[in-house]
C-alpha cells in the first residue's frame, strides 16, 4: 500500500506517504497441497500478508525536528501522531522561511556593499582623473619652461655665431650667418612665447593604466 497526500505552504511542498508493510508468515498447507506434495509438488514456505499496522513517511525540504517517520503498533495508534506530523510540517516551513529571510537579507547586504564599493570606486576614479589632469598641466608647464630656457640658450648661441662671423671672410661669414639663422628658427619654434605660454587647452582622456598611479590604495 502506498497513498500520498501533498501539503503546500507558500512555496514549500511536503508529501505524506502512508505505508503498509508486507509480512511473511509460515505457510500452512492445505490438504490438497499436502496431497500434491506427496506426488512431488512444492508449496511455498511463507505467505505474504499485509501488516495490520500502518506507517507515515514525511518527504520534503527542511531540517528534521521531531521525526520523518511514524508507525502505529499494538500499543500506539497512528492517529495519535497526527498532531506531531502537522507540527513537524509547520516547524520545517518556519525553518525554511527563516532561511529564505536570512538569504534575502544577505543578498541585500551584498548588493548594498556592491553599490557602496561602486560609489567609492567612482569617487576615487574622479579624484584620480583630476589628479591626472593637474599632473599633465604641471608637466606641460615644466615642458614650456625647458623649451623657453633652451630657446634662450639657442638664441644666445646664434647671437655669438653672428658676432664671431664678423671676423670671417665673406664665404665663411655667409655660412655662419646662415647657420645662426637656422639656430634662431629652431629657437623660435621651441619658445612657448608669445602665444604658447598658456595652460594646455585639451588634455586627452586618461586610460585606466594612466590612472593607476593616481588611485588611492
Amino acid at each position: 500500500m502506498r497513498d500520498e497526500i501533498t501539503f503546500r505552504i507558500d512555496q514549500d511542498v511536503f508529501h505524506l506517504r502512508f505505508t503498509q508493510a508486507t509480512l511473511q508468515r509460515p505457510h500452512e498447507p492445505t490438504e490438497q497441497e499436502l496431497a500434491k506434495a506427496r506426488r512431488g509438488y512444492l508449496f511455498p514456505d511463507f505467505d505474504d500478508i499485509p501488516d495490520e499496522h500502518l506507517g507515515i513517511v514525511l518527504d520534503g525540504p527542511g531540517a528534521k525536528f521531531w521525526s520523518d517517520k511514524w508507525k502505529d503498533s499494538d500499543e500506539h495508534r497512528l492517529e495519535h501522531d497526527l498532531a506531531q506530523v502537522l507540527e513537524e510540517i509547520r516547524l520545517r516551513h518556519g525553518y525554511l522561511t527563516d532561511l529564505r529571510v536570512r538569504e534575502r537579507e544577505r543578498e541585500l547586504r551584498a548588493q548594498q556593499a556592491r553599490v557602496e564599493r561602486q560609489k567609492r570606486q567612482e569617487v576615487a576614479r574622479d579624484r584620480a582623473v583630476m589628479a591626472y589632469r593637474e599632473h599633465m598641466i604641471d608637466e606641460d608647464a615644466r615642458d614650456q619652461s625647458r623649451r623657453w630656457q633652451e630657446s634662450n640658450r639657442m638664441r644666445a648661441y646664434a647671437e655669438e655665431v653672428r658676432r664671431r662671423a664678423s671676423a670671417l671672410d665673406t664665404a665663411d661669414r655667409e655660412r655662419a650667418w646662415s647657420w645662426a639663422e637656422r639656430v634662431t628658427e629652431i629657437a623660435d619654434s621651441l619658445d612657448p612665447f608669445p602665444d604658447q605660454a598658456v595652460p594646455p587647452r585639451d588634455i586627452a582622456e586618461p586610460s585606466e593604466t594612466d590612472l593607476q598611479r593616481f588611485l588611492e590604495p
